[in-house]
């Protein structure tokens, strides 16, 4: 008898395969799309979902059932997602500038940074409104990591101080100066205009409302004193005073006083005379130095007057 064979037809049939346009590690907040490519009938697990693509948003292991509950029914490969984390930022601050750029610094340890202003280094200089950064970490994840208000009040214009008459001017106007004479501040003198007593050199500073400062020229004073053209018309009176002194004219041309504390502080506006003997009344001030300004045909006379 001869021996009895049966044939076998055996079909293999390929494992499904997982496909995926975009990286199984991806940053926080971004997914990857599984595709079950070639099969409509599928079991995705875990999760249980039946589509023929899945979106993925966490870390995991994937794989797909085809044709579940049927003699067909084969497993996919498995993919690994993962997930990186985003940097942590969330530092904030805030400068207060007068013209330029303030420099700024982020935190270190970033793999990476963009600053609003274009720049990719951990510190820059920024000259107005927000300047914020993002990092960049190890993963390659990029999130917003904080910033700073910069406020700018532009760089003050230099001052312009000229000698006008017999007063100091800042062309500019306004208040809040400090006037210098050789470099050391005159105190309780805030105006835009200074009576000067002695030679030297005089210039001012402005510091406005939001703290930006500005500088004058330095104007060399050679002239200020008595002049002896002058002087010799009239003479002051008692000196020292206690309630009053008189200027006596010998010239008959009027004449124009002014007086001020020693420091260049108004007290007494310009007066026009024309009396031989001019009396000036001091009962009402505090004792000590003032500065009496005589004029007269367009020459000055500082006269120092005490009072006690």
């Amino acid at each position: 008898m001869l021996p009895l064979f049966i044939l076998l037809t055996v079909t293999a049939f390929a494992q499904p395969i997982i496909t995926h346009t975009t990286p199984l590690a991806f940053c926080q907040g971004d997914s990857v799309v599984l595709e079950a490519s070639g099969y409509t009938n599928v079991l995705w697990l875990p999760g249980g979902e039946t589509t023929t693509s899945i979106t993925v948003l966490d870390s995991n292991t994937y794989q797909f059932i085809a044709n579940p509950g049927t003699p067909n029914a084969s497993a996919s490969n498995t993919v690994t997602t993962t997930v990186h984390p985003l940097p942590t930022g969330g530092f904030t601050g805030q400068y207060t500038i007068c013209g330029g750029c303030a420099y700024v610094s982020a935190p270190s340890g970033y793999a990476g940074y963009l600053w609003t202003n274009g720049d990719t280094t951990q510190s820059t200089c920024c000259s107005d409104g927000l300047c914020d950064v993002y990092f960049t970490n190890e993963f390659g994840c990029t999130a917003y990591g904080g910033g700073y208000s910069i406020y700018n009040w532009g760089e003050p214009s230099p001052l312009n101080l000229v000698l006008e008459a017999n007063k100091l001017v800042v062309t500019q106007g306004g208040n809040g100066y400090a006037w210098t004479i050789n470099g050391n501040f005159i105190t309780n003198w805030q105006n835009s205009y200074y009576i000067p007593t002695v030679n030297g050199n005089y210039a001012v500073r402005r510091t406005n409302g939001m703290g930006c400062t500005s500088y004058s020229n330095v104007y060399n004073l050679t002239n200020v004193g008595v002049d002896e053209q002058a002087a010799q018309n009239f003479t002051v009176f008692p000196n020292p005073v206690q309630t009053s002194t008189t200027i006596t004219n010998s010239s008959a041309d009027a004449l124009w006083y002014t007086l001020y504390t020693s420091t260049g502080q108004l007290v007494m506006s310009k007066q026009k005379s024309t009396d031989k003997a001019t009396e000036i009344n001091l009962s009402g001030l505090e004792n000590g130095i003032y500065l009496l300004q005589i004029e007269q045909n367009g020459y000055s006379s500082y006269q120092k007057i005490i009072k006690i």
